[in-house]
């Protein structure tokens, strides 16, 4: 699995949702696509949160998907840590979300039934 990298050649137009800011966009291989823009809106946090959420998460995957972020969207101004630090520290916590990820949806459909 690898991140894939096209070069944009049109912006089409900006799509309303997201804290990403996403775009469709054409790009040189004559595609459209929905990109996303570490630029705007939450930056690359966003990005890292939609890059980890779009796979079926296991321990195994979780740890390979932390290791496609690109080092350019860990260099924050608000920390000294690493990329490498900051992985591990992202590899780290969603290992422990995952363990206990029963917790968190009993609590969602807790509440669903509140609601309803």
């Amino acid at each position: 699995m690898e991140i894939r990298r096209e070069k944009l050649t049109r912006y089409v137009t900006p799509l309303r949702e997201g804290g990403s800011l996403p775009a469709l966009a054409e790009a040189s291989d004559g595609f459209k696509y929905v990109v996303k823009f570490r630029g705007a809106g939450h930056g690359p946090k966003a990005l890292i949160a939609e890059l980890i959420g779009g796979e079926k998460i296991t321990p195994r995957t979780l740890s390979h998907i932390v290791d496609l972020i690109p080092d350019e969207w860990l260099n924050w101004d608000d920390t000294e840590m690493t990329p490498d630090e900051i992985r591990d520290t992202y590899r780290l916590f969603l290992t422990e979300r995952l363990k206990n990820s029963k917790i968190f949806v009993k609590q969602a459909i807790d509440e669903r039934k509140n609601i309803i």
